[in-house]
């Protein structure tokens, strides 16, 4: 009976991330969660070696990686990061800043609205697939925790700061197509809306994250 466990932060996926976030807590509900052996396999194994794999998953869970991947791997397929954002659309606006309103729930979906098929490549150069709402978000929850939290931790970085000036055109486009009060009370229209909003949103996301492996632990 051979217990697998993630090694790194990047070997941990979202689904097992949220799974780590809305579990009791136990150590071997942590270990049913990133094993995925079957509780009547695990209740067989010694204690010492549940509470091992426990701890382990514990510092794994304290040591996230911060780079980010324009260009990611997901079950063999490739997946680029938004490559030019005044393309950005009103439909995929009013979805991420939706998703963000419970943005631990929904780190597959905010990460499938940001991340989509890669139909052309050429080097570092992509093209990604048009916005088709959440079909893509199942796969995500298989995406690595180390390229979500990367993900959020561009946002929060000075690299982002191109998309200030690219995105001055976004909440014009929303008022022009929805009459969302909230569009037009919480985006003031100057292009820096949905950057700060979005970096707020991480902020929230990275001290979850954070948080997870600060949590006490009981067998």
């Amino acid at each position: 009976m051979k217990l697998e466990i993630p090694l790194t932060f990047d070997d941990v996926t979202l689904k097992q991330l949220q799974i780590y976030g809305e579990g009791e807590g136990s150590n071997m509900q942590k270990v049913l969660g990133f094993s995925g052996m079957p509780e009547d396999e695990a209740r067989k194994l010694p204690v010492s070696a549940i509470k091992s794999a426990a701890e382990h998953i514990d510092k794994v869970m304290l040591t996230p990686t911060q780079t980010h991947y324009p260009i990611i791997t997901i079950g063999g397929k490739e997946y680029g990061f938004i490559p030019d954002w005044s393309k950005f659309s009103a439909g995929e606006y009013a979805d991420l800043t939706t998703y963000l309103e419970n943005p631990t729930d929904n780190c597959h979906k905010v990460a499938s609205v940001l991340y989509r098929p890669i139909t052309r490549r050429s080097g570092k150069r992509y093209d990604i697939e048009e916005y088709n709402g959440t079909a893509e978000a199942d796969k995500m929850l298989e995406m690595s925790a180390g390229d979500f939290y990367g993900m959020l931790a561009f946002f929060l970085t000075s690299r982002s700061e191109y998309a200030l000036t690219t995105l001055k055109f976004l909440d014009r486009e929303i008022a022009k197509v929805t009459s969302a009060k909230r569009y037009k009370t919480s985006f003031k229209i100057n292009g820096a809306g949905i950057i700060f909003y979005i970096r707020s949103r991480a902020t929230m996301l990275v001290k979850w994250i954070l948080s997870l492996g600060y949590r006490l632990r009981k067998f």
